[in-house]
């Protein structure tokens, strides 16, 4: 079975995910969202 760690905020919760064995996350930590203008662009 395959996770996926939402909500990965700090290196705090990225160091747990690691340790869980989870190597799929997203977060803040990761990358903040791109507004939507930056899809509208896209052709």
């Amino acid at each position: 079975m395959h996770f996926v760690l939402e909500g990965l905020e700090t290196a705090e919760d990225l160091r747990i995910s690691k340790a869980l064995d989870i190597p799929l996350g997203q977060g803040f930590y990761l990358g903040r969202p791109e507004p939507t203008s930056f899809y509208k662009n896209e052709a």
